[in-house]
């Protein structure tokens, strides 16, 4: 990683993000709200009137397929806000890295060993 992001604060705001997110959309969510059993759902099935069985056969699973389809757009676009802004900053932090190296500007902190003429005996 790059000197100006170190690999253990880049892994510390990743999992702090991971977190904050987790916490703000999946603790508190009404599993009764999800699903066929959600009230927009229901309604949208109850507003299926008709005289003929298959139109409102056909209604109804208009209204599930469609509500599947949100279900997934929504988790699609969780996984996103999840694990989309620790990548960038990553992907970032390692881009850094592999510049400071290329110039030669990266400080390495270990010492360098002592030269070999200093422990040949003459």
């Amino acid at each position: 990683m790059s000197n100006f992001l170190p690999k253990w604060l880049v892994l510390t705001l990743c999992a702090l993000w991971a977190a904050l997110i987790i916490a703000a959309e999946l603790v508190d969510v009404d599993p009764t709200k999800l699903g066929l059993r959600a009230p927009a759902v229901e309604s949208a099935m109850e507003a299926c009137t008709s005289n003929d069985m298959h139109q409102r056969y056909e209604c109804k699973e208009q209204v599930i397929l469609t509500n599947q389809r949100e279900m997934f757009l929504k988790a699609i676009g969780f996984f996103a806000e999840l694990l989309g802004p620790p990548a960038v900053l990553w992907f970032l932090a390692s881009r850094l890295h592999q510049a400071d190296e290329r110039r030669g500007t990266r400080r390495d902190h270990r010492r360098a060993p002592p030269s070999i003429a200093r422990w040949r005996v003459r």
